[in-house]
């Protein structure tokens, strides 16, 4: 499912430089591996979010304990009515079988195309990524580059869509941006996603 290189956990597609390096693989039976598969289940989830409501504008996407969510500016509700919708998108992309794809940037050619893009959301993530010391900006396309929806992201990611075997959109609720109540609102969709049907 992914790597675990020097203490941090990476795609299988991460190149390790040389020397000396502690390394470890994650498959599906470890506990690190699920948070992978539900951080590239948010980003499926958030594709279909953005097929369904073009207009959406993504904020932030993490995996948790129980599932994951994604933060959303949308002027249109979106309610249990609409999770069947939503499903049936994410069925599409993870039958695709699609790679996830990394790609990385400059800090100012990456800064430039958010602003090109215009979404406040990303631009802070990654001036936030860059105060933190971030080098470059990494995106992650679930396919190929300049042809399938992509995401300004950390990472790690599954090797492809088709990794998800079994996910639910779960429920709605309102949240903030940086939490701050008086800040822009959003809608925060949270879902799960296991290995399998029978976890």
């Amino acid at each position: 499912i992914a790597g675990k290189v020097d203490g941090h956990v990476v795609d299988l597609s991460f190149k390790i430089e040389s020397g000396e390096h502690a390394l470890q693989i994650l498959t599906d039976r470890d506990p690190e591996a699920l948070f992978v598969l539900r951080h590239s289940a948010a980003h499926v989830m958030a594709e279909a979010i953005q097929k369904l409501w073009p207009q959406a504008l993504l904020a932030y996407g993490p995996a948790l304990e129980n599932g994951f969510y994604y933060d959303i500016a949308l002027d249109a509700p979106i309610s249990s009515a609409d999770f069947g919708r939503i499903e049936a998108e994410m069925e599409k992309i993870i039958a695709e079988n699609r790679p996830f794809t990394r790609y990385d940037l400059p800090v100012d050619a990456g800064i430039d195309r958010l602003k090109g893009e215009g979404n406040k959301y990303k631009i802070d993530n990654a001036e936030r990524a860059i105060a933190g010391g971030a080098k470059s900006l990494s995106w992650y396309v679930t396919g190929e580059k300049d042809k399938n929806w992509e995401d300004l992201c950390m990472g790690p990611h599954v090797p492809c869509t088709g990794k998800i075997k079994a996910f639910k959109v779960i429920s709605t609720a309102a949240s903030s941006w940086h939490g701050d109540v008086n800040s822009d609102k959003f809608q925060r969709v949270y879902g799960t996603a296991f290995f399998d049907k029978k976890q």
